[in-house]
């Protein structure tokens, strides 16, 4: 691809050279956009992303009320065993 210059001036003048750059190149389009096999790949990261998200999600706020049960559970055993009167053999 090559520059041009082109003439450009009013009738009664001398012609004025002014450049005109060469034509960018067109981009290629990405491999998502390319293929059917790269559209089938966005596709497919497109639904897994939001259901991994959401899944680990579900997995930690169940972590979280685990924890949360298994230590009332231990405080109640505690306070049991506090109050308990002691036994002597």
């Amino acid at each position: 691809m090559e520059a041009r210059l082109a003439q450009s001036a009013p009738p009664n003048q001398k012609p004025a050279l002014r450049f005109i750059p060469p034509p960018l190149p067109r981009p290629r389009p990405s491999f998502f956009l390319r293929s059917l096999r790269g559209r089938l790949t966005l596709l497919i990261v497109a639904i897994l992303a939001p259901a991994l998200f959401f899944g680990a999600a579900l997995i930690y706020q169940a972590d979280r009320n685990e924890r949360a049960a298994v230590g009332t559970k231990l405080l109640s055993t505690a306070r049991a065993v506090a109050t308990s009167p002691a036994v002597s053999s």
